[in-house]
């Protein structure tokens, strides 16, 4: 009893989201990247960069058909935005944030003189919009005019509104899925380990 009761304590000191308010890193996982935060991991845009909302919730590629993703909500992208690094009035520390997400998530739009990925998401979650049209959101590096000079970091939610049939190699979806948390998965696993040979070691010594 002592040793499970060990086992809950160390767990739940642990876990990231106990006591700690600062975001834990974004996890490059290849194909996706994964929000230790949340427990979404976001497929990378370059899969549906020039396919449009209705092509790609209707099943094409089989992400949200076969693979149990669905569109991100504007929640969840205001959510890694902060997880990335977003910093309000900053737009030094958004620079380095945003080129940082770009390398994980993709890019979308290399241009030049500025660089940027858009993302289609779920039109439920704006409701105000008409019944035509999908939100997407926007980051990136690089001169964004409207008298801001210089080379900044952005992150724009919600960006462009295009038709839910509209399709552009500049634009990719938000897709996401659950997945188990791996740091707490390991610590569990090792810590049953831990209690399972404590347990095996009071038997030999009785």
């Amino acid at each position: 009893m002592k040793g499970t009761s060990l086992l809950v304590i160390v767990f739940c000191l642990w876990h990231p989201g106990a006591h700690s308010d600062a975001a834990l890193p974004l996890l490059d996982q290849g194909n996706a990247t994964y929000d230790p935060n949340t427990g979404l991991e976001w497929l990378d845009l370059s899969f549906t960069a020039g396919k449009s909302y209705n092509e790609v919730v209707n099943g094409w590629g089989g992400f949200t058909t076969d693979q149990g993703y669905r569109f991100a909500h504007r929640s969840d992208i205001a959510a890694l935005f902060q997880h990335a690094g977003q910093r309000d009035n900053d737009s030094q520390a958004n620079r380095l944030a945003a080129g940082q997400a770009l390398v994980l998530l993709g890019t979308t739009l290399p241009e030049a003189n500025q660089r940027r990925s858009w993302m289609l998401y779920d039109p439920a979650s704006e409701p105000s919009l008409s019944s035509t049209h999908v939100p997407s959101a926007v980051f990136g590096v690089g001169e964004i005019g409207g008298g801001t000079s210089g080379d900044q970091g952005f992150f724009l939610l919600p960006g462009l509104v295009p038709l839910r049939d509209y399709a552009s190699p500049e634009i990719g979806s938000a897709l996401v899925r659950v997945v188990p948390e791996p740091k707490s998965w390991v610590l569990f696993v090792s810590a049953s380990g831990l209690l399972a040979f404590w347990s095996r070691r009071k038997q030999q010594v009785a």
